[in-house]
């Protein structure tokens, strides 16, 4: 039991007469004090006796009080993870892309964005954006009048104009292909 206890006792002097000594007995309390203590990667914890750690673990610490009584302090330590993810993203060339914050962009390139997690450690979100070629080709050709011309999608026409396909490429970007046909005469020549 901590606190102050008289503890009288009565001695005789030397000269037969009575005298109470009394001693004040005062117990101090000794403390045992166990903490938990998290910490984001990267960061450090200093313990009640000024040791810096950045490992996860128990820690024990014996420290005595004003009145020189040991105290024990252990500190478990938790060290949370910070978070950095690569997010690969690619779009066609043309298509717009909304990045992470909200902004959007057509332009290749690596987007980082500093978040919080759930713990308030450090997570961060790499957008590498790449932009997929659209193709255009264009191709002049010409058949002979009464022939039929086999169109790059499918079908045949012997009829003079453009004709405009759509394709997808391996990445599933548009792919257009513009024939331009010619229908060239025949002759009939006569000689006398």
């Amino acid at each position: 039991v901590y606190g102050t206890n008289d503890y009288p006792v009565l001695l005789a002097t030397r000269f037969a007469c009575d005298s109470t000594v009394t001693t004040h007995l005062t117990v101090n309390p000794a403390y045992n004090i166990s903490r938990t203590v998290t910490i984001c990667q990267g960061s450090s914890h200093v313990l009640p006796d000024g040791q810096a750690v950045t490992a996860p673990g128990t820690y024990t610490t014996v420290l005595p009080t004003v009145n020189q009584c040991d105290s024990t302090i252990v500190t478990n330590l938790i060290v949370r993870q910070n978070y950095n993810i690569n997010r690969p993203v690619s779009i066609c060339q043309g298509d717009i892309f909304t990045l992470p914050n909200g902004q959007t962009t057509t332009f290749p390139g690596v987007y980082t964005y500093h978040y919080f997690s759930i713990y308030g450690c450090d997570s961060t979100v790499n957008t590498i954006l790449s932009v997929r070629t659209q193709y255009a080709i264009t191709q002049n050709v010409g058949v002979c009048q009464g022939h039929l011309y086999a169109l790059p999608g499918g079908g045949t026409t012997g009829s003079a104009g453009t004709y405009t396909h759509i394709f997808q490429s391996i990445y599933g970007c548009d792919s257009i292909v513009t024939t331009n046909l010619t229908i060239n005469p025949n002759y009939q020549v006569s000689q006398n």
